[in-house]
């Protein structure tokens, strides 16, 4: 009887042993090792056939929502749409603040987020960075009747720019001027426009800049251009090398065979 009764206490902990290696191993499952950490991002994609894209809309010319033709285009939309097809995929756009796309990025809501970003160090701590696909100064924009020319006709005034931008921070780095930020590029082409707030000026990317001053529908002009060198990137969720690298191939044959200077013309 001792010899049967330790059989099965010798079997029942065998069991125990089983039982708690098969339960690690549905843990890991649920927690996302095993052979989830073993694929990539652009394994994931090309698996499920569709690159997400987390991109801030409206942003023109960069992205847009066309009501007629029920699609996001501009010269982001163009790049990406790009990358994908190079890639091997389509393309599914998903539209948020601009302040969330890093977050999205890093949360995996979202593949890759696309929308004038610009390469920031303090950003490049959150996400990785593809190879830049545009490069961008900033512009000063006034009313057509504005004598501000230079640099120095800026201190004293009060200037708009959009919150979190290139802009906003030159502001405050650069100028002896009041900063009042807003939320969209719009909003600060309009505080110019109508002077809110006693708004002398707006800094923002060249593009945007230039697209508003000729827009019949704006009084407004680029008074001068402050060379910033700011370069925009693809930005995509952190160690995924592989991700990057057939991004950075893909913005690499657009420079090269000139799709990406015709996308440029198209929307600038």
């Amino acid at each position: 009887m001792k010899k049967n009764k330790r059989n099965l206490i010798v079997a029942a902990v065998a069991v125990l042993v089983v039982v708690a290696i098969a339960a690690v191993a549905v843990l890991g499952g649920f927690l996302g090792g095993g052979g989830d950490e073993e694929t990539n991002a652009l394994d994931k994609i090309k698996e499920r056939g569709t690159l997400i894209v987390g991109i801030n809309a409206p942003w023109e010319p960069f992205e847009v929502y066309n009501d007629v033709s029920d699609s996001y285009e501009g010269f982001d939309i163009d790049v990406i749409t790009k990358v994908a097809q190079t890639i091997g995929v389509n393309v599914e756009f998903r539209t948020m603040e601009f302040d969330a796309l890093v977050g999205a990025v890093q949360s995996r809501e979202v593949d890759v987020a696309i929308s004038s970003i610009a390469i920031r160090p303090d950003l490049a701590e959150s996400v990785d960075f593809s190879a830049p696909y545009y490069v961008a100064d900033q512009a000063v924009l006034v009313r057509n009747d504005s004598t501000i020319s230079v640099v120095d006709d800026l201190n004293g005034t009060v200037i708009a720019a959009r919150h979190d931008s290139t802009g906003a921070f030159w502001i405050d780095e650069n100028l002896n001027a009041i900063g009042v930020d807003y939320e969209t590029i719009t909003d600060v082409a309009l505080a110019v426009e109508t002077i809110q707030n006693d708004t002398q000026a707006a800094i923002m990317d060249s593009p945007f800049a230039i697209r508003y001053a000729a827009d019949p529908n704006y009084n407004l002009k680029v008074a001068f251009v402050i060379s910033t060198n700011e370069q925009y990137g693809i930005a995509c969720p952190k160690g995924e090398t592989e991700l990057v690298a057939a991004i950075d191939d893909a913005i690499n044959a657009m420079k090269a065979d000139g799709s990406l200077e015709s996308m440029l013309d198209r929307w600038a």
